[in-house]
């Protein structure tokens, strides 16, 4: 390729006449100048007419010798050296002007072009910078060529597109022969054809790349390690860190093993043989988790897999829902919607054997609470009735129970409260409540026994409530007595009274004595003597 560094003065024809140097004038008189050369030409077609110049001398020799005494044999050997000299001069000149390395190969003539051309005439201003301009645009684009050759080179370009690239190479080699030939606007056509060669290669990597990869990765997922090895390291040629070709690199070290474990899986599913294919193919990927035959095959097998663990789980739950085993069929009906939870047929069998399971509780729940009822434990069935309306607020006779149940449990607190605590039928509104609270009890047609005893119970305390008893006052013939809501008495050793059962006070009073208060219970005949005296002095 050419020096860069091409020296503007080759673009133009030197004057022969200003590249000599002035021959100063001798002291010898001359009868006759010499005649200039007659076939001087410009630098870029240097020729120099031999005949014209050996012609001129032998002139000078013959005439002009003459006339200054040239037969004198010493002063003849003094002028033959002079003219030697200047002979010397001349030809060293002409030496040094018609240098052919300092001359540019397109402004050479060939030997015949030479004995006829004409005197070349000195290029104009324009055209010298137009040939400036061609060369300058020539220079850059070779600089952007070697540039993009080392970048190429740096990527391994002989390794991957060496024909291509030499192809490129040749085309600005041809560049630079147009260039040392001035030839510059071809020169700058090779370049830029040159430098789109190269251009193209570049652009190329990127896609090559992704060709390589793919071809590789096929080679793999058919079980062909040597090609894929091949694919791999041509990538790693251009791009020697290139992740995914060294990863495919190393997937090929196990191909065989993973290839092998993989078909033995494809040849199980084939027979049916799902647990076992998926452990083959389980151990294809253990080996290699992106080998796609075994990816493709492990989900495969595993959907045929479940879809028979689905249906023998279908299967099984409906013979147990049919058998009457209905815990045992929700668990495998369970399990059928484990495997596929967006199952209709699962969901609606799992929906059934709920169904009937929360009928059973029910008719469970209804006996339990009729059972109750049959034993008077009235709050205990309104407990079952409530669980069971809780669960199926649309079961009838869990309704109504509740309504039964409801009334006769209040019906029953009523009655043992008013047994239990018979003092509060003192109060006229609580004793004409338990009256009709008795009377509702007694309206009962098919009343248990428990009824029947509270009815019997309630009715003698009624009586007995409003049977005055016996009761006896005690004091100290000096303190004033007087009882609640009853009267005052005079003082008295001892008093004898007839109260309705009931709760009552006394109060005792006496001057100097500190007062006294003293409650008492009238029930039944057996009420204890009540003593009411103030003994404490104040």
């Amino acid at each position: 390729m050419p020096d860069n560094n091409d020296d503007n003065n080759t673009d133009r024809t030197p004057d022969i006449n200003n590249n000599f140097e002035p021959i100063k004038p001798t002291d010898i008189q001359l009868t006759q100048a010499p005649k200039p050369a007659a076939n001087t030409e410009p630098a870029d077609g240097f020729s120099i007419g031999s005949s014209s110049t050996e012609s001129d001398s032998a002139e000078f020799e013959s005439s002009d010798l003459k006339n200054i005494g040239i037969n004198n044999p010493s002063r003849r050997w003094i002028y033959i050296a002079i003219l030697v000299a200047v002979a010397c001069v001349l030809l060293l000149l002409v030496i040094t002007v018609f240098d052919p390395r300092s001359t540019d190969s397109k402004t050479r003539l060939t030997t015949a072009e030479q004995s006829t051309a004409t005197p070349l005439l000195e290029k104009s201003p324009f055209e010298k910078a137009q040939l400036a301009a061609a060369r300058r645009t020539a220079q850059d684009i070779l600089a952007r060529v070697l540039a993009k050759q080392q970048t190429l080179e740096a990527i391994n370009i002989q390794q991957w597109a060496d024909e291509e690239y030499q192809q490129a190479l040749a085309v600005a080699a041809e560049g630079d022969k147009l260039y040392r030939e001035r030839e510059f606007k071809a020169a700058i056509e090779h370049y830029a054809s040159a430098e789109t060669q190269l251009d193209k290669l570049e652009a190329e990597r990127e896609p090559r790349i992704d060709l390589l990869l793919t071809q590789g990765l096929a080679a793999i997922n058919q079980g062909q390690a040597e090609l894929a090895e091949q694919a791999f390291d041509q990538v790693l040629l251009i791009d020697p860190n290139h992740p995914q070709a060294l990863q495919g690199k190393q997937r090929g070290t196990s191909l065989p093993d993973v290839f092998a474990a993989t078909e033995r899986g494809k040849a199980l599913q084939i027979n049916g043989d799902y647990a076992a294919a998926l452990t083959e193919y389980t151990q294809a990927l253990n080996l290699d988790p992106l080998f796609e035959a075994a990816l493709a095959g492990q989900e495969e097998a595993q959907k045929l897999l479940s879809d028979e663990q689905f249906q023998a789980a279908i299967n099984r739950g409906f013979q147990h829902l049919h058998s009457g085993e209905l815990s045992t069929a929700r668990k495998h009906f369970t399990q059928a919607l484990r495997i596929k939870p967006q199952s209709a047929v699962a969901q609606s069998a799992l929906a059934q054997v709920d169904n009937e399971i929360a009928q059973r509780a029910i008719a469970r729940l209804l006996n339990k609470a009729q059972h109750a009822e049959s034993k008077e434990q009235w709050q205990a069935a309104l407990d079952t009735y409530n669980k069971i309306l809780a669960r199926d607020s649309a079961v009838t006779a869990a309704t109504v129970g509740k309504i039964r149940s409801t009334a006769r449990a209040q019906l029953d607190t009523k009655l043992e409260t008013f047994i239990h605590q018979p003092l509060r039928l003192a109060s006229p509104a609580v004793f004409r409540e338990a009256q009709q609270n008795l009377a509702d009890a007694q309206q009962i047609s098919q009343g248990g026994q428990r009824l029947k005893q509270q009815i019997n119970s309630l009715r003698q305390i009624l009586v007995n409530a409003q049977k005055p008893q016996t009761v006896v006052l005690r004091s100290d013939n000096l303190t004033r007595v007087s009882i609640f809501k009853l009267g005052e008495f005079p003082p008295f050793t001892e008093k004898t009274l007839q109260l309705k059962p009931g709760k009552y006070i006394a109060e005792g009073i006496r001057s100097g004595y500190r007062d006294v208060r003293v409650e008492f219970t009238v029930l039944g005949a057996n009420t204890a003597p009540v003593v009411v005296q103030c003994g404490e002095t104040i």
